[in-house]
């Protein structure tokens, strides 16, 4: 199994989709937040509850990367990561997305070897830990095929959907967001437990 030292790791590189980052879409959605819907602010977000946690763990605060990732719209890795060469070298690397796309319609081709192009690319760019994050919603077919991404790549995968399945983890629970697509998201308390769950994923790796 893949081990860091806790003082090697000085950047965290999360790429997602909506759950991550999402800009402000007031008109269209109600939503004028730029942090991972639908959290009520940055700090409570997925990402950054994540971040806290790893910079009291390892007592530092690494680097913190953050950029949006549609399932949808894989480009290949080096399109990808042209416009940004923060993308790279990363210790640790946490990918979430999947939910973008419907079961029925993610193939091998169309999914599965492009996110695998993507997980091979980051490693030869010197990404160390990579962490694939399931679907918050109830995608079995995708998360079977990250899980295959995984066991090719020697990635960890983080299943979340037992966290989405549960009412109080959405934000339509809080009833704070009318727009059903928002409200779909993990409201305040989904986004810290599938931030524990990264994290209890990345101590297994982390060695003093």
């Amino acid at each position: 199994m893949l081990t860091l030292r806790k003082d090697d790791i000085k950047k965290l590189l999360v790429l997602g989709n909506s759950l991550t980052v999402h800009g402000p879409s007031t008109d269209e959605l109600g939503w004028n937040g730029c942090w991972g819907m639908a959290a009520t602010a940055l700090d409570n977000d997925y990402v950054h509850r994540l971040y806290s946690m790893l910079c009291e763990y390892i007592s530092a605060a690494p680097q913190l990367v953050v950029d949006s990732f549609l399932a949808v719209d894989f480009p290949g890795y080096k399109a990808f990561t042209a416009k940004n060469k923060l993308l790279q070298s990363a210790d640790i690397v946490v990918i979430q997305c999947g939910d973008n796309m419907k079961d029925s319609e993610a193939t091998k081709e169309n999914f599965e070897d492009l996110y695998c192009g993507v997980v091979e690319g980051l490693r030869r760019d010197g990404c160390s830990l990579v962490l694939c994050v399931g679907c918050w919603g109830q995608s079995q077919r995708i998360n079977e095929m990250i899980k295959s991404v995984c066991a090719k790549t020697g990635s960890s995968f983080v299943d979340i959907a037992e966290i989405g399945a549960i009412p109080e983890n959405c934000a339509k629970f809080e009833g704070i967001f009318s727009h059903p697509g928002v409200a779909w998201h993990p409201g305040d308390m989904g986004m810290n437990r599938i931030a524990v769950r990264i994290f209890d994923e990345i101590k297994k790796h982390v060695v003093v």
